[in-house]
């Protein structure tokens, strides 16, 4: 989008009064006003985040249940929640009147979605409020469909199987090992083992939307099996605050890692990238559809000894699950959807909503609120790759929210200040950070490729080291535009 000069209104709004020059009927005009709005609603919707889609629609009078609130494909916030798994969105969407069964672009209904992904809470929603699916130019009853058939579904029974749970009784707290914002982990024993148990913060027991859309989340983990993989052992979701259970990482996490020293060696950072890469090229190969990791950083990257050991990614989902609701919010925040510059409505759009992960790691089609698939994720792995053989945080000196906005809206990113490192390995971390999502290299080239390095690297005996650079001084955004990139920063503008 055009920059605003004297002359024009910027972001939607602009584009509002430009189509209003060309005498369209009010009509027209009123759909042009909802498009933006549509594609907000959707967005969030996709994202499970409630807060921001029941106040869109609230404060800017928007009818869900309308069959043409949809996107170029046809796909309703109903769709894209069911097909991520969003319990809650699902039902405050059906009580606003939803259309249950629309057909998108793709003949997929909400249920098709919801059945792809195995998101067995969502079908029961779903189906009680009449869902059916679309197959042979007609809507058939899940029972009776091909893809029933396909996934087993021959009966309901599948859909009711809650075989994680745990006793509360049977898991021993030994001690504190860290806290987050949804709880405290813990050194647990259970059954023999030890284990991480992780005490969630938020009640879900009393709240019925809160535990369907938590149970949601605990199938997706039930799911996942791979070396590279934090392995999910169960939980306890019988008592007011529910318990997490999974294998034990005695290193940590890579964010704890990077405070406590600083940086990698070379082959560290070799290894930990090759170990991620093969987790994610498992998550992303995922059939019927792939997993998408949305919150990738060093936070949520675990390692299994402090020092030679193998590196796992964990923490998967809950951050929307267990987001705590906010409710201290202006009704002014979103109804200025579009009344700003672009780069300004995506900041205020993720601080007031309290969007979950870190910034610094965030993809630029995530913060500029577009569709997004598994290359997001490609943006997030470039990002901790730079830091694990750059040996700084990627933007360091700026703030993470203004850093993620340059990078949507004015091409920024890291410089590599390390002369040390190999130039293939500069070469793939830039290509995985690539404005075009498409153009981001899958994680099985990525795999490959960082396997061929290390093989050059080994028959020529050569060591890489890991430098820490000049630490940056403290730069704002502001000033790395005008001077279109400040090595005491260690960004560039592209």
């Amino acid at each position: 989008m055009a920059k605003d000069d004297d002359n024009s209104v910027g972001g939607y709004a602009g584009e509002i009064e430009s189509i209003s020059n060309m005498q369209l009927s009010s009509r027209e005009l009123e759909a042009s006003r909802r498009s933006p709005l549509i594609t907000e609603v959707i967005f969030w919707s996709s994202q499970g985040n409630l807060e921001a889609v029941e106040n869109l629609v609230t404060v800017n009078h928007l009818d869900v249940s309308d069959e043409e609130f949809a996107d170029y494909d046809l796909r309703t916030p109903l769709a894209l929640a069911a097909a991520e798994g969003s319990f809650r969105v699902c039902q405050w969407l059906i009580d606003k009147g939803a259309p249950i069964n629309k057909v998108d672009r793709f003949f997929y209904t909400p249920l098709t979605g919801a059945v792809q992904g195995g998101h067995n809470e969502v079908i029961q929603l779903l189906l009680r409020h009449g869902a059916m699916v679309y197959e042979n130019e007609t809507l058939v009853p899940l029972m009776e469909s091909e893809i029933a058939q396909k996934r087993g579904l021959t009966n309901l029974a599948p859909l009711m199987d809650e075989n994680w749970e745990i006793y509360e009784s049977e898991v021993s707290m030994l001690r504190p090992h860290g806290a987050g914002a949804f709880g405290t982990v813990y050194q647990a024993r259970w059954r023999g083992t030890i284990v991480a148990a992780k005490a969630l913060k938020v009640d879900v027991l009393t709240d019925e939307t809160a535990m369907s859309e938590f149970k949601t989340e605990l199938a997706l983990m039930q799911r996942l099996h791979h070396p590279h993989i934090v392995q999910f052992l169960g939980a306890c979701t019988k008592t007011k605050k529910p318990i997490l259970v999974t294998e034990f990482m005695y290193g940590g996490s890579l964010d704890r890692v990077f405070r406590e020293r600083g940086m990698l060696s070379p082959e560290e950072a070799m290894q930990y990238s090759m170990d991620i890469a093969k987790g994610l090229a498992y998550l992303h190969g995922k059939t019927p559809q792939p997993v998408i990791h949305r919150d990738l950083k060093p936070a949520n990257v675990m390692l299994s000894a402090p020092q030679g050991g193998v590196c796992k990614i964990g923490d998967f989902g809950l951050s929307r699950t267990l987001a705590p609701i906010r409710r201290n919010r202006g009704p002014d925040m979103y109804t200025n959807v579009g009344k700003g510059s672009e780069s300004e409505d995506m900041t205020d759009m993720f601080v007031m909503t309290g969007e979950t992960g870190s910034y610094r790691y965030m993809s630029p089609e995530v913060f500029r609120h577009e569709s997004y698939n598994i290359k997001a994720d490609c943006y997030a792995f470039s990002m901790i790759a730079y830091q694990m053989f750059e040996g700084r945080q990627p933007y360091e000196g700026m703030d993470p929210i203004k850093a993620a906005a340059a990078a949507a809206s004015n091409g920024l990113r890291p410089t590599f200040l390390n002369k040390n490192i190999p130039p293939k390995v500069k070469q793939l971390i830039e290509e995985l950070w690539d404005p075009i999502a498409q153009r981001r290299p899958n994680f099985m080239e990525v795999l490959s490729r960082f396997e061929a390095i290390k093989k050059a690297l080994n028959a020529n005996g050569a060591t890489h080291g890991v430098r820490r650079g000049t630490e940056p001084s403290s730069v704002t955004v502001d000033t790395l535009h005008a001077t279109k990139g400040d090595p005491s920063c260690g960004c560039t503008v592209a």
